[in-house]
């Protein structure tokens, strides 16, 4: 029920390719192979992130919530232009791993 009515939401109003964090600019330096690297790798984490969820032990079950917050603050903060692409970057890929 949740993940129908989360596609309609998105149907209805969303924008399926400007979205999260795959909407966020790259800095001009950055080769369309290495942000294929970046997304990759940022895929992972989040992939691990998830699976972190599910161990018995509460305390890891936090772990990913840095990450979890973080990429909205930054993604916000780079809409408004308060900060660059390659800050935006560099934060969410350090607070992804920290975690571990």
């Amino acid at each position: 029920g949740a993940v129908k009515a989360a596609s309609f939401i998105t149907d209805r109003y969303g924008n399926r390719e400007q979205r999260t964090t795959n909407s966020m600019p790259y800095p001009d330096a950055v080769s369309p192979e290495q942000r294929v690297g970046i997304k990759k790798s940022y895929a992972l984490a989040q992939f691990a992130a998830t699976a972190v969820c599910l161990l018995p032990d509460a305390s890891m079950n936090f772990a990913p919530l840095l990450a979890i917050q973080m990429a909205p603050l930054m993604m916000t903060l780079v809409r408004k232009g308060k900060v660059g692409a390659g800050t935006y970057h560099r934060v969410y890929a350090v607070s992804l791993y920290l975690g571990y």
